[in-house]
């Protein structure tokens, strides 16, 4: 069983850390946080390479599996290996 622990850690001092689709990271005043989309694709990234051993195929459809499957998670973050298998037959990457 593949487990991960992926976080968007709060930032030091005052105000809110903005570092998703953004030039650079920075602070703000008000706590308009958008989705960190950097934290999908490290998930997408690591359970495809866990699950196909294959770095290049891996990071070939991590973008993919990231906007077809990850980012499609409702808040129980349940993904289960046939939701995987399933996505990989369907883009004929097995």
């Amino acid at each position: 069983m593949f487990r991960a622990l992926v976080t968007n850690p709060p930032w030091p001092g005052d105000g809110y850390g903005a570092r998703s689709s953004v030039r650079w990271p920075h602070k703000r005043k008000d706590k308009k946080l958008e989705y960190p989309i950097f934290l999908s694709y490290a998930v997408a990234l690591a359970i495809l390479f866990d699950r196909l051993g294959d770095k290049e195929r891996a990071i070939a459809l991590s973008e993919p599996f990231m906007k077809a499957v990850v980012a499609n998670l409702d808040n129980d973050w349940v993904l289960t290996g046939d939701a995987v298998d399933a996505f990989l037959r369907q883009s004929h990457a097995t």
